[in-house]
């Protein structure tokens, strides 16, 4: 038996998202950000941030057509059936280890350049929290 997802309790409640939870999630925080670049008098970058949001509305709105394949749900975060989230998961596996070793090569390159930034740190610091997370939740699911 699957696990109940907040997108299929929000459906069954009579509510239907036109688009996934994770892309409405990062759809609201590019709009987010294009609002306080508008305010904050970055008008520009508030305007393309916000065009990218728009952008990215009719992509998942465009993999959400009963037509549409496999690879086009999977780019666009909109998965149909578990056999999607299962080919997610192995694509994202692999984002990961890339994330893992660029990241690693970041840190060196500018280690040796001598400009290393805590930011940059903290960012592959929090990457390998969630891949040790991730892990350890896919060892106990199975």
């Amino acid at each position: 038996m699957s696990k109940t997802t907040s997108e299929s309790r929000f459906k069954r409640a009579g509510g239907r998202l036109p688009i996934s939870l994770t892309n409405t999630i990062l759809i609201s925080a590019f709009l987010l950000v294009a609002v306080v670049m508008v305010v904050l008098g970055n008008v520009g970058t508030g305007l393309w941030v916000g065009f990218l949001a728009v952008m990215m509305i009719g992509v998942a709105l465009y993999a959400r057509r009963p037509d549409s394949r496999d690879i086009t749900r999977l780019n666009a975060i909109e998965y149909r059936d578990e056999r999607d989230k299962s080919l997610a998961t192995e694509g994202f596996a692999a984002v990961g280890v890339a994330a893992l070793i660029l990241g690693m090569g970041v840190i060196l390159t500018l280690t040796v350049l001598e400009r290393l930034s805590w930011l940059v740190v903290g960012f592959y610091l929090v990457l390998l929290v969630v891949w040790a997370a991730a892990n350890s939740r896919a060892v106990r699911r199975r």
